[in-house]
C-alpha cells in the first residue's frame, strides 16, 4: 500500500530525528548548561532550539510530501544518511579513535541545505554548538538514532514505490501539458497560446519535473525549460536565467528578433520567479503544490495577471494533496502554529503568524 498524505500526517510524530536532539543525551549537566547559557543570550536555549528544529523538519517532511513523493524520498535518504555517518562516527569513537574529527559532532546535527525554503532556512552559524561524543549518552542515543533509521526507512520504501509511471499527480500533469497544446487558448490578437508556468516550492521537486517531462514535451514538439536559484536547464536556446524568461515570455520582456528561433512554451520554476518578473506572455499559472503561505500564491499569479497583457483571460490551476479539505485545513492550522513557535530567525519578541492572519489565511485556501 503507497502512502496518503494523511498517513504521513500521522506518521511525522513517530520521527523523534534523535540526530538533531544531541542536548537530551549530554551527560554532564554543567556541559549542558554551558551550551544552553551560549544560545539564551539569543532568546533560545540549546534544548529548546533543537526542539523546534525537529518541529520544523517534521513540518518540511509534510511540505515537501505535498509537493511529491519524490521530493520526501530524498528527504528521508538524507536524514538516514546523516544517521548512518553519525553511527559509524560513533562505532569508530568506541574502537579508540578519538580523533578530532571522530570526537566531535558538529555538521552532521545540522540539516541539510537542499530541504530549505525560504521559511526553513537554518542558520549555519548560529546552529552549531559541537558536542564532544565524551559527553553523551551513547548507548541511549545510538538506539534512538537506530530506531529513527527504522522509521525513516519505512517510509522510504513505501514512498520509493510511487515510480514516474505510478504518479498519478505526474501523469494528470503531463495530460495537462497535452492538453493546453494540442487545444491551446487564444489571445486578444487571435493567436494561439500554449505556455503554461508550472510552480513549485521545492528544486527536487523542479528537477524530478523536468527530468519526467522532457520525451513527452520533445514527442508534443514544444521546448521546456526549469529555473531554481542557481540551477536553470532548458531543451532549446541558451539556459541561462534571463535568457530562459526571455524566451518563455518574449513579447513581455522585447527579446529582440535575433533570438526568435527558441521559444520556450513550457516553464517549471520555483519561488525565485515569484516577485519581479513580467511573463504575461503565458495565461496559464499551475501550482503543483501549494504554497503555505498564501500571498505567495498571490504572487505567482501575479506573473502573468498583469497589464499590458494580450490575453483574453488567465487562470491558475491548484493541485491539493488531499480531496478531505477539512481534515488539510485542520492540519494547516495547527501546523502553522507550531511554524510560528519555530521561527528561529526572529527576535524572539514578534509572532511570525498571528491568530487573525492564520484565519485569514484559512478562509483565503477555503475559499480556493
Amino acid at each position: 500500500r503507497t502512502l496518503s498524505y494523511q498517513d504521513l500526517a500521522e506518521q511525522i510524530g513517530a520521527f523523534k530525528l534523535a540526530v538533531y536532539q544531541p542536548s537530551d543525551y549530554v551527560v554532564d549537566q554543567e556541559r549542558l548548561a554551558e551550551l544552553e547559557s551560549r544560545r539564551q543570550t539569543q532568546n533560545f536555549n540549546q534544548k529548546d532550539s533543537e526542539r523546534f528544529l525537529v518541529g520544523m523538519m517534521r513540518v518540511n517532511a509534510l511540505k515537501r510530501l505535498e509537493s511529491s513523493a519524490h521530493a520526501l524520498r530524498l528527504t528521508m535518504d538524507r536524514i538516514i544518511d546523516k544517521i548512518n555517518k553519525l553511527l559509524d562516527k560513533v562505532e569508530r569513537y568506541g574502537q579508540g579513535d578519538e580523533s578530532p574529527t571522530h570526537g566531535h559532532i558538529d555538521e552532521e546535527i545540522v540539516p541539510d541545505a537542499d530541504e530549505e525554503d525560504e521559511e526553513f532556512v537554518v542558520n549555519r552559524n548560529r546552529s552549531r554548538n559541537p558536542y564532544r561524543l565524551a559527553e553523551l549518552d551513547l548507548p541511549r542515543w545510538t538506539s534512538d538514532l537506530k530506531d529513527d533509521r527504522t522509521v525513516l526507512s519505512a517510509v522510504r520504501d513505501r514512498v520509493a514505490a510511487i515510480t514516474p509511471e505510478r504518479d498519478g499527480k505526474l501523469q494528470d500533469l503531463k495530460q495537462r501539458i497535452r492538453n493546453k497544446v494540442n487545444q491551446p487558448t487564444r489571445n486578444r490578437d487571435g493567436k494561439p497560446n500554449r505556455k503554461l508556468l508550472v510552480f513549485t516550492t521545492f528544486k527536487d521537486t523542479a528537477c524530478y519535473l523536468y527530468d519526467n517531462l522532457e520525451a513527452s514535451t520533445q514527442e508534443l514538439g514544444i521546448a521546456m525549460a526549469m529555473v531554481s536559484g542557481g540551477e536553470t536547464y532548458a531543451t532549446d536556446g541558451d539556459n541561462t536565467f534571463n535568457a530562459i524568461l526571455t524566451n518563455f515570455a518574449p513579447t513581455a520582456r522585447q527579446r529582440s528578433a535575433t533570438d526568435a528561433n527558441h521559444d520556450i512554451d513550457l516553464l517549471i520554476a520555483t519561488d525565485c520567479i515569484s516577485e519581479g518578473q513580467n511573463l504575461q506572455d503565458c495565461d496559464t499559472v499551475l501550482n503543483y503544490d501549494i504554497h503555505w503561505n498564501p500571498v505567495r500564491l498571490v504572487q505567482r499569479f501575479g506573473r502573468i495577471d498583469r497589464i499590458g497583457s494580450h490575453n483574453s483571460s488567465v487562470q491558475m490551476v491548484n493541485y491539493w494533496p488531499t480531496d478531505d479539505m477539512e481534515i488539510y485545513l485542520r492540519l494547516q492550522n495547527r501546523v502553522q502554529a507550531r511554524m510560528a513557535l519555530a521561527d528561529l530567525t526572529a527576535s524572539g519578541d514578534e509572532d511570525p503568524f498571528s491568530e487573525e492572519d492564520m484565519e485569514r489565511d484559512l478562509r483565503f485556501r477555503d475559499a480556493q
